[in-house]
């Protein structure tokens, strides 16, 4: 989705100020370093692509023991203090899925691209992610190329995992076909992001 900076009259935000504030707001905010950020809609195409990825993993998951949860479920990385709304996510843990509507733990995560959040989807975010103790596969789609990138943790380390016919999230066990993803999009348009910097060292 795309962003843009809320601002509040004196000093910094503390999560318990933005969670308060937030409640009352027509629209979702995450929260970034003691500064709140608003989410604004994104494209046709991205709104299409999301479809797809939530209809795909719903499916997938029918009658495993995992939640999925789509773009307005609060991902709280405990590490950081930061908070997000992922396009998608996918926890597997009852006890990170917090009364007060916070999750604090994912095993799949999944951003939509868009041109205002591809650098910080591509490098900070997957940053933010890596903390949760049970992420296992971190998902960009980009809506605009139809392409993806899968990074999963392997043997304790992240690797690019390259496929062009779908993502095995092998911790899940769950096979999404990247057909499913680009179903009724349309035809490829210049990419938005690019992986090459994206993997952590080892």
């Amino acid at each position: 989705m795309e962003t843009v900076r809320a601002t509040r009259a004196t000093g910094r935000w503390t999560f318990e100020d933005y969670f308060a504030w937030e409640a009352e707001q027509p629209t979702r905010h995450e929260f970034i370093d003691g500064e709140v950020y608003a989410m604004t809609g994104g494209s046709l195409r991205h709104s299409r692509v999301i479809v797809n990825v939530i209809t795909s993993l719903k499916t997938a998951l029918r009658g495993r023991p995992c939640t999925l949860f789509n773009g307005d479920a609060k991902l709280s990385v405990v590490a950081t203090g930061n908070s997000f709304y992922p396009d998608a996510l996918v926890c597997c843990d009852p006890a990170a899925m917090q009364e007060r509507g916070v999750i604090t733990d994912a095993t799949v995560v999944v951003e939509v691209l868009s041109p205002s959040t591809a650098t910080y989807n591509l490098k900070g975010k997957f940053a933010e992610y890596r903390q949760l103790p049970s992420l296992r596969h971190y998902l960009v789609v980009d809506p605009e190329a139809l392409t993806f990138q899968h990074f999963a943790q392997v043997d304790g380390s992240w690797r690019l995992i390259e496929a062009e016919d779908g993502i095995d999230l092998s911790a899940i066990g769950v096979f999404v076909l990247s057909s499913e993803l680009f179903d009724d999009v349309g035809d490829p348009l210049p990419a938005i992001g690019r992986p090459d910097t994206m993997l952590p060292r080892d």
